[in-house]
């Protein structure tokens, strides 16, 4: 018989001695550990080292395509001085440039013909030049009044050649700025029209060439002798020597 004096210790016994459900243990973890978590797989890389004769072959190839290299650019630029191409000079003669029937309009339009006769020199005491493609055009101020392409042609070391050209303008619209201009300098008795050149050209010595080069020439403001109501004219002041770019 228990002592009630004393305090009670343990777990109450249940009644009718047998445990229930909600306070008995609960069944084992039917599912194994789950499994380790696999090592990161890392592939072992061999190199393989070139041999030494195969360096040393390499930077013997290498210092002799340097050293062709820097012949070949000298070769070069020694013959380039050697040749020294230099610019062909253009200039106008006076005794075959002239205007012929010069004609202005009510409506702004031009009508005219220009003869130019170019003397071309070539300085070059080495080089033979071809001028593949030429261009020559006439302006009044910066308004473009016409344009007429030459026949290609060539010159010799120091030769001097006579070019003409003839440009003709029909009807071309010019704007009542540059006729009244025109008409102005008509009844000065003199108009100034601006004669230029683009040709591209090409130098040659032997079975040694020079790229194509674009050749601009400049020849500023020719005066033309027209007076009053004439419509033909002549060029005045003398020869006019060009300015030329390479």
């Amino acid at each position: 018989m228990s002592d009630p004096s004393r305090p009670a210790t343990g777990y109450p016994v249940p009644p009718n001695g047998v445990p229930t459900i909600a306070t008995a243990y609960p069944y084992p973890y039917p599912y194994p550990a789950p499994p380790p978590h696999p090592r990161p797989y890392y592939p072992t890389t061999t190199t393989t080292a070139i041999p030494p004769h195969h360096r040393l072959l390499l930077r013997r190839l290498f210092a002799v395509l340097v050293i062709l290299l820097l012949l070949l650019s000298l070769s070069t630029l020694i013959l380039y001085l050697a040749l020294r191409p230099r610019v062909p000079l253009f200039s106008l003669s006076p005794s075959s440039t002239s205007l012929t029937s010069l004609n202005l309009t009510s409506s702004s339009s031009l009508s005219a013909s220009f003869s130019l006769s170019f003397s071309v020199s070539n300085p070059n005491t080495k080089l033979h030049v071809f001028y593949d493609d030429v261009v020559v055009m006439v302006w009044y101020r910066d308004v473009l009044l016409g344009q007429n392409r030459l026949e290609p042609f060539d010159q010799g070391v120091r030769t001097q050649t006579n070019v003409m050209a003839v440009v003709s303008v029909v009807d071309e619209y010019v704007g009542s700025d540059v006729r009244d201009s025109v008409i102005g300098e008509m009844g000065k008795g003199v108009v100034h029209f601006g004669v230029r050149v683009m040709a591209v050209v090409r130098f040659k010595a032997g079975v040694w060439r020079v790229r194509r080069r674009v050749l601009r020439v400049y020849c500023g403001d020719v005066g033309i002798a027209v007076k009053g109501n004439a419509t033909n004219g002549t060029m005045v002041d003398g020869a006019r020597s060009c300015v030329t770019y390479l």
